[in-house]
Formats: structure tokens, sequence, C-alpha cells
């Protein structure tokens, strides 16, 4: 099944869409830090590392984007 486009959606359901995916984004994210936190007793950082920060870096940022987003909707529709 395709995902509706945000544009061509309704404020409220944009807003529900990017909270969904925010609820999303925060499941894998706990998911990432769960693997850095078991990983703990690497002893050198190497490519492993590196990639699993950028996944959780890039994570958070999307989770705390759609958050953002869809607040940021919801206020506009109700001025």
């Amino acid at each position: 099944m395709r995902r509706p486009e945000l544009p061509t959606l309704e404020p409220h359901e944009a807003a529900a869409l990017l909270r969904a995916e925010a609820a999303s984004y925060g499941v894998r994210l706990a998911e990432l830090e769960a693997i850095r936190a078991a990983k703990s007793s690497w002893k050198e950082p190497g490519f492993g590392h590196h990639a699993l920060d950028l996944g959780i870096r890039q994570t958070r940022l999307m989770r705390d984007w759609a958050e953002e987003t869809a607040a940021e909707i919801e206020g506009s529709t109700r001025s």
C-alpha cells in the first residue's frame, strides 16, 4: 500500500500521519540505543560504531522533525 503524500492530506490527517511516523521513529531509536548500550564494551570505535552513531542521529532527527511538524500543523489549524 502506498503512503499518502503530506501535501494531499487535510491538516488533521497530515498531523496524525506525522505523529504515527514520529512514534515509529521513536521505536527504532530505542532499538538502536539499546544496541549501542549493549556494545558499550567495544574497545575501539570502528566502522560499526560510526555507522550506529549515524543511524541514531538520523533517526532522532527524523523523529524530532515529525513531532515538531505535526505540532506546527496542529497549531496552525487552531489559529
